[in-house]
């Protein structure tokens, strides 16, 4: 079980030499109280995450703050939606560069992955040599105008103004304008 953050001795967390510096990676590094909170907090984090992983009994940590509100994972290959990205639109289909490209542009423009699985499950394998803008554009509106969420809330991307009507037209744009033909 995790400590609360307050309870660590910088010692014992950290490599802290007694003239308050560390070396990470060959650097060496002053430490502050503000370095020093941000890698404690850092740590146990990682820690919740690692029992959580483990199906330990819950709660994870004893600490309130990490005990009532979520967090990204230290890691960002950890989180859910990054994994769907790598294991389900990266490494699956064409490995041509391009295609690559291609979806994992379409992917993260959107960031959702039942934006995603719309897409594949209505338009086929999603692969840029057979894009068709009408085809995504109409699967994407029906969505939108049934009241579907298509973007994440996790991060905003703002679309460009390409001269369409809705944010999704505008990245397909987007989307057209970056992957090579």
């Amino acid at each position: 079980m995790v400590m609360l953050l307050q309870e660590r001795s910088a010692r014992s967390v950290l490599d802290v030499q007694p003239s308050g510096v560390i070396r990470v990676v060959g650097r060496t590094l002053s430490v502050s109280p503000v370095f020093d909170t941000y890698w404690r907090f850092a740590a146990a984090r990682q820690k919740v995450y690692e029992a959580r992983l483990a199906g330990g009994p819950r709660p994870f940590t004893d600490d309130p703050i990490l005990q009532r509100h979520r967090f990204t994972n230290c890691f960002r290959a950890a989180d859910r939606v990054s994994q769907d990205l790598i294991g389900d639109v990266i490494y699956q289909g064409d490995p041509a560069w391009e295609e690559v490209f291609f979806r994992t542009l379409l992917f993260k423009i959107f960031n959702k992955t039942s934006t995603w699985q719309l897409l594949a499950g209505e338009l086929g394998e999603v692969r840029w040599d057979s894009y068709d803008y009408r085809a995504y554009d109409r699967v994407l509106s029906q969505a939108f105008k049934a009241g579907q969420r298509l973007y994440s809330a996790a991060y905003i991307v703002p679309p460009p103004q390409l001269g369409e009507h809705r944010k999704h037209q505008n990245h397909l744009r987007l989307l057209e304008m970056r992957v090579p033909s």
